[in-house]
């Protein structure tokens, strides 16, 4: 299977897509459409059957809107780097809860503690013990959140001021930031 790279962008009500590698252009009156008329363009002007033809397709520009895959690996960079605090804060719940459960504290009182329904205070006393250890998952959450987003210089800065302004983590130095955690 060959797989070449298209570039879209968007002209009045067209999109161009536009295939570097074998000098191509097509159009697509759908963004949803552009990778397949892309794979039928190369298709055709390479004599390749269409099932051994693969695309990898980025929107470029749409009018004065530039660098949009910047932001779109900006967007996954923030959902990756979300979903790594997701799965921090369901450990310290599930931990929290099963501590606060060993001293006799009503699930109904865990989820007011915890700021979620009995049902799910439930869930999460009941659930696989938590490692106690919890302290120690700060500095591997930083350092994940980190190497989720990347080298994007921008990004790593966004991340670490939402971090230090949700009171997760605390900032220290200068251009070399190095985070602890609470």
């Amino acid at each position: 299977m060959n797989t070449y790279k298209a570039t879209i962008t968007r002209e009045g009500k067209w999109w161009m897509v536009a295939i570097p590698e074998i000098d191509g252009l097509t159009q697509a009156r759908r963004l949803s459409e552009a990778p397949l008329m892309a794979r039928e363009y190369i298709s055709a002007a390479t004599d390749q059957p269409l099932d051994e033809v693969e695309v990898t397709a980025s929107v470029e520009r749409v009018g004065d809107l530039v660098n949009i895959s910047d932001a779109l690996n900006d967007i996954r960079s923030s959902r990756a780097a979300a979903a790594v605090l997701e799965d921090h804060a369901t450990v310290v719940a599930t931990w929290l809860a099963q501590s606060l459960a060993a001293q006799n504290v009503t699930v109904r009182d865990i989820g007011t503690i915890l700021g979620v329904s009995y049902q799910r205070a439930q869930q999460l006393t009941a659930s696989a013990s938590a490692d106690p250890e919890v302290s120690g998952l700060g500095a591997a959450l930083v350092g994940a959140l980190i190497a989720e987003v990347g080298t994007h210089t921008a990004g790593q800065s966004r991340l670490m001021d939402r971090l230090a302004n949700a009171g997760e983590i605390t900032v220290l130095g200068g251009s070399e930031s190095k985070a602890s955690a609470y």
